[in-house]
């Protein structure tokens, strides 16, 4: 897997992007909700077009959004450490088959 560094209109980064049929987003909450430290504040999975998993974790505010084929994970902070980036997105990737 490869971050990616493209910043978004709002100043957040986008970091990673899959494909959305890789992803089975209960196992993605059940992942990030496993990270020591974590908060979820938001989840939205329904069976729409639209995903969207919004959690705090080391002092960061995380973005998991699937639509139009694509999930794509973003953080508010665009100066996060590529460390912790590696490590959100182990995570994720760990509930697709793009790992």
């Amino acid at each position: 897997m490869r971050l990616i560094d493209e910043r978004m209109p709002d100043g957040s980064r986008r970091f990673v992007t899959l494909a959305a049929q890789q992803v089975d987003w209960g196992v993605v909450y059940e992942n990030v909700a496993s990270l020591a430290g974590s908060r979820i504040i938001n989840f939205v999975a329904n069976g729409g077009a639209l995903k969207r998993l919004d959690f705090h974790y080391l002092g960061n505010r995380f973005l998991i959004s699937g639509q139009n084929g694509h999930v794509n994970l973003s953080v508010d902070d665009p100066q996060c450490s590529d460390l912790i980036l590696y490590h959100v997105s182990s995570v994720i990737c760990a509930a697709t088959n793009d790992s």
